[in-house]
């Protein structure tokens, strides 16, 4: 079974979209989904699916159990017992590998694109694109605004914005600025305080020849912030501010080559990304997501 939460909920089998019944047995689906290979408790079903009067529906979820059970896995026996959707003290557990889950696998591309993006920016900008490209729309679409969803979706739209700003500064390290340009400029509009975006973006212009449009998009996020914050950027986007100023060779510097002689580095799943610095000629420290 291949199930996809990266946008509408879809279980796929051999190729088949799987009709996943009505609208409370989908969303039943969802919360074992995002809380999959955890023990999610009777009580806390009854409270997602019926928030305002969960008393008296434990036979309405065990009949939606049941149900999702036969979908699930529909060679299993009648009366025997479910490896997926397992009954546990308590309340139920959905045991899914990584990879049988877009979302898994869209963790796995971006953790390794990642830590690729210094040392092999073409092999990482590959990996980052195929993780994007699992996407198909908003987190859960359909129930994106429900209370259960709300904080694992909000991690995975920042991971995905981490890993754009990865993949286009591995496009950057590749000598592909021209073809960032349009791209960030769209992502600078819809996500306007991130500094990093702002960075790559500077860099990018700069490498392309529009030194003055680099200080003007620093200079916008500057207003920006004094405007709407009070405060200043920080040290990190100074700096490159003053080497667009000083014409620093450094700016215009290919990326390094990879070693071809080491292992490629590797994180492991479930590791947190790292902001790097926004291009690895720039002598800026490291950029660090919380």
């Amino acid at each position: 079974m291949d199930y996809r939460i990266l946008g509408q909920l879809e279980v796929i089998d051999a190729g088949t979209r799987i009709d996943l019944g009505y609208r409370q047995q989908r969303e039943l689906l969802a919360l074992f989904l995002l809380e999959r290979n955890h023990v999610v408790s009777t009580d806390r079903i009854l409270e997602v699916l019926w928030p305002e009067n969960p008393a008296g529906k434990e036979r309405t979820l065990w009949v939606y159990i049941s149900r999702l059970r036969s979908i699930l896995e529909p060679g299993r026996e009648a009366r025997t017992r479910s490896h997926v959707l397992v009954t546990c003290e308590h309340g139920y557990s959905l045991a899914i590998e990584p990879v049988d889950i877009d979302a898994g696998r869209f963790e796995r591309l971006v953790h390794a694109g990642g830590s690729l993006v210094e040392v092999d920016p073409q092999r990482a900008s590959a990996l980052l694109r195929d993780g994007l490209a699992l996407w198909r729309g908003s987190v859960l679409e359909g129930f994106e605004y429900e209370d259960f969803s709300q904080a694992e979706g909000a991690r995975l739209e920042e991971l995905r914005l981490v890993a754009l700003e990865d993949q286009i500064d591995a496009d950057i390290r590749s000598m592909r600025h021209r073809e960032m340009l349009g791209n960030l400029e769209k992502l600078t509009r819809e996500h306007p305080h991130r500094e990093r975006l702002v960075a790559l973006q500077m860099i990018a212009l700069y490498r392309s020849g529009r030194q003055a449009d680099a200080l003007r998009a620093f200079a916008h996020y500057r207003r920006l912030l004094g405007e709407e914050f009070g405060i200043e950027p920080s040290p990190d986007l100074r700096r490159v501010e003053e080497q667009v100023l000083a014409h620093d060779v450094r700016l215009s510097t290919g990326p390094r080559a990879p070693d071809a002689n080491g292992p490629e580095p590797r994180l492991q799943p479930g590791a947190k990304c790292a902001r790097r610095d926004a291009f690895s000629s720039v002598s800026w420290p490291r950029w660090h997501h919380q």
